[in-house]
């Protein structure tokens, strides 16, 4: 309707600007504005969806591929349609608009709409190891990673084959039950805290929580790790103390 009406162009130009890029034929039945419209229908009211209607998620959808037509090009020995690069746009793109028009009035942070953009073509899968899943989940972020699955699953009901998600729900269940066992995925989970560290010579700043993120990588890998016992015998001397 806004569209049709004259004002997408006015409020937002960059999604005005998806109508007629085409897309791989292979892929798609349509361009990336109508794509982009029938992922946000199923997301409003598919019923594999986990989040439907969240303003967070229907923006994620809105900006996921935004960036296409900056990135729009031709395969140099096939002459297919590409997008490189063009998640990264995206996510520019989101932020801008967003802050812009200060969506957090509604339910949405620029930075998760951003994120969600930028991270919807992962390849992480449901055999993926559980140490990749915890890395996963930790980089989008435990409130967003369920969100982020919704939007993935949005985009390819929009695609040729709607039907072709069953990877999707394999991962969402290996990632709720990884969720589900509460590994250590951030700092605040770790076994001992900052204060430990201060007790031990380290100085408040930048060094001490350097090495609580590298004992949090020690604990994403083997999550049984996460022990008092463990953490100390591997902390490393604060600057300027001998091993």
């Amino acid at each position: 309707m806004l569209r049709e009406a004259g004002a997408l162009e006015k409020l937002f130009p960059e999604v005005a600007g998806m109508s007629g890029v085409d897309q791989p034929r292979e892929y798609h039945i349509a361009d990336v504005f109508d794509h982009t419209m029938m992922a946000l229908d199923a997301a409003a009211a598919d019923p594999l969806v986990q989040h439907p209607g969240d303003a967070e998620v229907m923006l994620g959808i809105l900006y996921h591929d935004v960036g296409k037509p900056a990135c729009a090009g031709r395969h140099p020995e096939d002459g297919r349609i590409t997008f490189y690069g063009h998640q990264s746009v995206s996510e520019e793109k989101a932020r801008e608009r967003l802050t812009h028009w200060r969506s957090p009035m509604i339910g949405a942070e620029p930075e998760n709409v951003a994120r969600l953009a930028a991270r919807h073509m992962f390849d992480t899968r449901a055999d993926s190891t559980g140490r990749a899943l915890r890395r996963f989940i930790r980089a989008v972020g435990v409130e967003l990673v369920g969100k982020l699955l919704d939007v993935a699953l949005c985009d390819r009901r929009a695609q040729r084959d709607p039907s072709r998600v069953d990877d999707l729900l394999a991962l969402r269940e290996r990632i709720e039950m990884e969720l589900s066992a509460k590994p250590p995925l951030s700092v605040k989970d770790l076994a001992i805290s900052g204060r430990d560290l201060l007790e031990r010579g380290y100085k408040p700043g930048p060094a001490l929580g350097n090495e609580l993120a590298r004992l949090l990588e020690l604990v994403i890998e083997e999550p049984a790790r996460n022990t008092r016992e463990f953490l100390l015998e591997n902390l490393s001397p604060p600057a300027g103390q001998a091993d």
